[in-house]
């Protein structure tokens, strides 16, 4: 019982849980978005999308980092959009509750998008990744990262990143890699 409602708000953070669950991830995740995004080239005068934003210190992070750049946080949970947005007031960040599988934005929309610590929660990892494409510019960067041990929990056919490869190479993605440190796993993706 414990179990199943600890994995739910980690698929969806909601309520007084919810809140205490995304505070406990900003301490345990935020060193490992900080690496990942040192993969990429953060555009500073672009538009980034941080896909499941929690309570929004990642994205909160990404914009500090690129105060040029419009900066959208998206997550499917209206609490932790709430909180996102209570707490990381910008002008250039907004948040929106949405799903990564079906997403309301243009084709072409973003420079750069991100995902930390989410993507194995996604409904459809497929459907996440090709509308990841269609979002993404020519040219654009994917960072998704996560901890190795979380993937090989709720994705373990993709415990050494064989199967996003795959899939990011049949979607249309012309580039690919994957790094380790920490226990943590990050892939790129370039459109």
């Amino acid at each position: 019982m414990l179990l199943s409602t600890l994995l739910a708000q980690s698929k969806k953070p909601e309520g007084w849980l919810g809140r205490i669950m995304m505070r406990l991830w900003n301490k345990a995740y935020f060193s490992m978005a900080k690496w990942g995004l040192g993969f990429v080239n953060i555009p500073q005068k672009g538009a980034i999308l941080d896909v499941g934003v929690g309570n929004g210190l990642t994205t909160k992070y990404i914009a500090q980092n690129a105060p040029s750049s419009l900066v959208m946080g998206i997550d499917i949970s209206e609490t932790a959009i709430t909180i996102a947005r209570k707490n990381n007031a910008a002008d250039n960040i907004s948040f929106s509750v949405m799903s990564v599988d079906n997403m309301s934005f243009q084709d072409n929309s973003f420079d750069l998008i991100t995902a930390f610590q989410t993507h194995f929660h996604w409904p459809s990892y497929i459907r996440g990744l090709e509308e990841i494409y269609r979002v993404l510019k020519c040219n654009g960067q994917v960072i998704i990262a996560c901890e190795k041990v979380k993937l090989n929990y709720f994705m373990s056919n993709d415990r050494n990143g064989e199967y996003t490869q795959r899939v990011a190479k049949n979607i249309g993605f012309h580039k690919f890699g994957k790094y380790y440190y920490l226990g943590w796993l990050c892939y790129y993706l370039v459109k």
